[in-house]
C-alpha cells in the first residue's frame, strides 16, 4: 500500500513538472487535467488523513480503557491483599491465644498427680485399711464386753 502511494505521488510530480512553465499559455484542457489531478490527490490525502485520525482516535480510546481496567484491577488486588493481610493477622492472634491456653493446660497438668503417684497412694491405703480402724468408744466397749 505504501509503495502504491509513493508511485501515485511520483506520477503527480511528473504531471506537475512536465512543463516547467505551468502558468504560461497552455491549452485549457491540459490545465484542467493538471488541476483535476491535483484536486484528486488532495482529496485522496484528506481521506487518508481522516482514516489515520480515526485509527488514532480508536487506539487512544482502547489505551484509555486498558488504563482504566488496569487501575481497577490494581485497586481490586490491593483490596484483596489488604484482606489477606488482615486474615493473616487474625490467624496469628488466634494461634497466640491457643499457645497461651496450651501453656496453661501444661502448667495445670504438672500439678496433677500421675498414675504412679495414685498407685503408691492406693497401696498405702490398702496397707492401713481405714475400715479396720476402731474408734475409741468402740474400743472401750469391746474391752468392757470381754
Amino acid at each position: 500500500m505504501i509503495a502504491a502511494l509513493e508511485n501515485k505521488e511520483e506520477d503527480k510530480k511528473e504531471i506537475l513538472f512536465q512543463d516547467k512553465n505551468l502558468f504560461e499559455d497552455e491549452k485549457p484542457k491540459e490545465q484542467e487535467t493538471v488541476f483535476s489531478n491535483l484536486s484528486g490527490a488532495i482529496k485522496d490525502m484528506q481521506r487518508r488523513i481522516t482514516i489515520l485520525e480515526e485509527r488514532y482516535k480508536n487506539l487512544r480510546s482502547k489505551t484509555q480503557i486498558t488504563d482504566q481496567n488496569m487501575l481497577e484491577s490494581e485497586r481490586n488486588y490491593n483490596t484483596q491483599a489488604k484482606e489477606i493481610s488482615e486474615d493473616i493477622m487474625e490467624i496469628k492472634h488466634s494461634i497466640n491465644e491457643l499457645n497461651e491456653k496450651v501453656s496453661l493446660f501444661n502448667a495445670e497438668f504438672e500439678n496433677v498427680a500421675r498414675k504412679n503417684d495414685l498407685r503408691v497412694i492406693e497401696k498405702y491405703v490398702e496397707l492401713w485399711d481405714p475400715t479396720q480402724f476402731v474408734r475409741k468408744k468402740n474400743k472401750e466397749k469391746l474391752k468392757n464386753n470381754d
